[in-house]
């Protein structure tokens, strides 16, 4: 009995072929899908791919893309809840209704976000000490986060280098095509001119 085949239809649409094949990364909730998905549609556009080759590039890119970005995303949650617990750490016994304040601050309320540096500066504490509290608290997981984002960045310069280096020999492949005329493409009267020149 014969294996069935793996080819591809012939109706697959280029579209078709970056959908399929390539995966989301992993764990990723309803909303993040949409975004993932809006980020592969803007490098989609941006790189403009003329075969599969490069549409696998365009997975790749937005992988790593996504990669970079979610790691931000993890850098600057990490900084705000070390600032929030730096609030916390500061007022405590030095504010009655802290509790209270914290738990709008979480809701961005802006009038707790007022309180709570009004109480700072009651007792002179500032910004500053908040964050000189955050970095002691998350500091070295926020370098090897950003040493990530830096490996990473660095990762994503080299594919988008390899990319504009296999673009620029497809156009030598292409001049050169355009420059010297194969024999199999000229027509009947103009070979039977050039024998005869």
């Amino acid at each position: 009995m014969p294996l069935p085949s793996r080819k591809l239809p012939l109706s697959t649409s280029l579209n078709e072929m970056i959908e399929s094949p390539f995966s989301l990364p992993p764990g990723l909730g309803k909303e993040e899908k949409k975004k993932f998905k809006i980020l592969r549609e803007k490098i989609l556009e941006a790189v403009d791919p003329q075969d599969f080759i490069e549409t696998i590039f365009v997975e790749e890119m937005s992988h790593l893309l996504w990669q970079i970005y979610e790691t931000r995303h993890r850098i600057e949650s990490l900084t705000s809840n070390a600032k929030e617990e730096g609030v916390i750490a500061l007022l405590n016994g030095r504010c009655e209704n802290l509790a209270e304040l914290v738990s709008s601050f979480r809701r961005r309320d802006p009038e707790a976000i007022k309180a709570l540096n009004d109480k700072l500066q009651e007792f002179d504490l500032n910004q500053f000490d908040v964050d000189t509290h955050a970095r002691q608290a998350v500091g070295k997981d926020i370098i090897i986060l950003e040493q990530s984002i830096e490996a990473k960045r660095d990762q994503f310069e080299r594919l988008v280098q390899s990319y504009e280096k296999r673009r620029l020999i497809v156009a030598e492949r292409l001049r050169r095509l355009a420059e010297a005329q194969p024999k199999e493409l000229i027509a009947p009267s103009e070979a039977v001119s050039l024998v005869e020149a």
